[in-house]
């Protein structure tokens, strides 16, 4: 990264809350296995976007995808892109009780139980504000008597600053069963964008067991 992405970032409430910094001061232990890739430059802000010549219809749709309706765009011109992510929700569609809502806003989560051997999958709320946030990833690592079992990294995509909560799928995955695979495991998450910013470094708990609950 260059000089201007090594500053720091300005401490806003949710970025205290969500442990966010830039990628060099995250725990290295966090950093072993997955692919972060710097960008040389720095991508155009939304007010450079904004200015793109509208004469040019193509420049004219590319500002059309990435910014939507500019009446529902949450802007401050000069300030790096604040991801806010509200809620985690497990997709389970054979679950009786429906899926199952994790809050990522105030106190650690409680411990959740997956079911094994059935299909689900992440969705996450959040809200992106100040500016564009580019190239959006998602990280997550897996633990089980503090042993690492599994790491594994999914694109997310690139969101416009919006006052409304927007909502990212994760794809489908199937949770392990067995004997062996039942029990209490440990996650960590982690959002980072190609600018260097870790957004939120999350904690969490469940286990898999024979039943939903």
């Amino acid at each position: 990264m260059n000089q201007e992405d090594q500053e720091d970032l300005d401490y806003t409430e949710v970025r205290l809350r969500q442990k966010s910094c830039i990628v060099p001061k995250l725990n290295k232990e966090d950093l072993e296995g997955i692919d972060i890739q710097m960008p040389l430059n720095r991508r155009a802000t939304i007010s450079k976007i904004m200015k793109m010549d509208n004469e040019d219809e193509s420049l004219k749709k590319y500002k059309q995808a990435i910014l939507g309706d500019i009446n529902n765009l949450d802007l401050k011109d000069g300030m790096k892109p604040e991801v806010e992510f509200v809620c985690m929700e497990l997709v389970c569609n054979n679950r009786p009780q429906g899926n199952i809502m994790v809050s990522l806003i105030g106190d650690q989560a409680k411990e959740f139980i997956l079911k094994e051997d059935e299909i689900y999958n992440f969705r996450i709320h959040f809200r992106v504000r100040n500016d564009c946030v580019i190239g959006l990833k998602f990280y997550n690592s897996i633990k089980r008597h503090h042993i690492p079992i599994d790491k594994y990294e999914e694109p997310m995509g690139s969101y416009a600053p919006k006052k409304m909560i927007q909502i990212w799928n994760m794809q489908e995955t199937k949770s392990p069963s067995g004997f062996l695979a039942r029990g209490s495991y440990k996650g960590k998450a982690m959002f980072i964008d190609k600018d260097g910013i870790c957004h939120m470094q999350y904690e969490y708990s469940f286990k898999i067991s024979k039943q939903w609950d």
